[in-house]
């Protein structure tokens, strides 16, 4: 086919798609003649990054049967600057910082590429929507662009990476990524949930709305402000995108781990009960909060009357050299364990007092009383 009836077919496609309150493409399955088959994405990237998401089998078995609009500008293709944002969803086990994204995508034929790229992760509430706002966001211009022949419409392919530095903690996240130029794209999709042995276990997410965090759009009627799953539009077809999230490694979240003889060490949760010990929550430190199983006793009475000694007592000597705080009546006084055994001696008021043993709070207490 000539590269004139190419452009007929690319001016055609980008007409039937305009007008939608969501454009987005639908492939007949047959491919255009102009097409060469894309080159293998298997290399994209850089040496040290790890793969922790990866759908682009989407775009080098051209598997994809559509594409969602995905950009910021579009100027050069439709006369005026509009913006769509669309995502899915991938999972990281413990915190990361991401280091690249990439998507394919499908454009009316310009041959420039983007002056930038916006890429945004947005949290996806269990049983919910994205949050409307980004945990992270950030317009780069450091991305590489892989060019493709696409088989299905006749269109010009890019693969986009974008290199980032996105520190996420463990949770459930939705990426977009908007090229930012007077080109115009579609994110191609796939209804295979996921094609590629991916984890992505919602559909994929669409919005055209001011709220996009480098690519604002002051939208009228045709805005859609809340993220919308393409599966809930026209057609109710569920879509993975084809995309791919690296990180340059992720760290598992340590925290204190508490064993029944006292002891403390600074695990990861799985390595924590794994060795039978209680995970005591990411980022927290060793102190005094695991001597609750050693404690022996809690003990205190008033001397003179107004005069009060407390003592308390731990099994062995993992408590030596630690400093724990007892409260009377609401006040705590540090104490440093000696032998196993922290004293405390201070005057008090006449009447009755309550005496606690506040770090670590093992629950215990005792009552003491002033008389004169």
């Amino acid at each position: 086919m000539s590269s004139d009836k190419c452009t007929a077919m690319v001016l055609v496609s980008a007409l039937v798609v305009w007008g939608e309150p969501v454009r987005h493409l639908h492939g007949s399955g047959s491919p255009a003649d102009c097409a060469v088959p894309p080159v293998a994405l298997a290399s994209v990237g850089v040496a040290g990054e790890e793969i922790i998401y990866d759908s682009l089998c989407i775009t080098d078995q051209q598997r994809y049967t559509g594409g969602f609009d995905d950009w910021c500008g579009g100027r050069g293709i439709y006369g005026r600057d509009q913006s769509y944002e669309a995502g899915d969803d991938f999972v990281i086990e413990s915190a990361c910082t991401i280091t690249s994204v990439t998507v394919s995508y499908i454009v009316p034929g310009i041959a420039g590429d983007p002056e930038a790229v916006c890429v945004a992760f947005y949290e996806l509430l269990e049983g919910g929507r994205p949050e409307e706002a980004p945990a992270w966001s950030a317009s780069t211009a450091d991305f590489e662009v892989h060019r493709f022949s696409d088989t299905l419409f006749g269109l010009l392919g890019k693969t986009i990476t974008a290199r980032i530095a996105c520190p996420l903690r463990a949770s459930r996240w939705v990426v977009v990524m908007q090229p930012i130029g007077d080109d115009w794209g579609y994110a191609l999709s796939s209804p295979a949930r996921p094609p590629c042995g991916g984890d992505a276990a919602v559909s994929g997410w669409v919005r055209r709305s001011d709220e996009s965090p480098c690519c604002p759009y002051d939208c009228d009627s045709d805005c859609i402000e809340d993220w919308t799953r393409t599966d809930e539009l026209d057609g109710g077809q569920w879509s993975t995108l084809a995309m791919r999230v690296a990180t340059s490694g992720c760290t598992e979240p340590q925290g204190a781990c508490c064993f029944d003889d006292g002891r403390c060490e600074f695990l990861g949760e799985p390595a924590c009960t794994g060795e039978g010990g209680v995970f005591q929550g990411d980022g927290t430190v060793c102190n005094v909060q695991c001597l609750c199983p050693v404690l022996k006793r809690l003990s205190a009475k008033c001397k003179d009357r107004n005069r009060i000694r407390a003592a308390v007592r731990f099994i062995g000597t993992v408590a030596d050299g630690k400093t724990i705080s007892i409260s009377i009546d609401g006040e705590a006084f540090s104490v440093l364990v000696e032998d196993g055994r922290g004293t405390l001696r201070t005057r008090s008021t006449l009447g009755p007092h309550t005496v606690a043993l506040a770090d670590p709070d093992c629950g215990e207490s005792v009552e003491v009383e002033c008389l004169p």
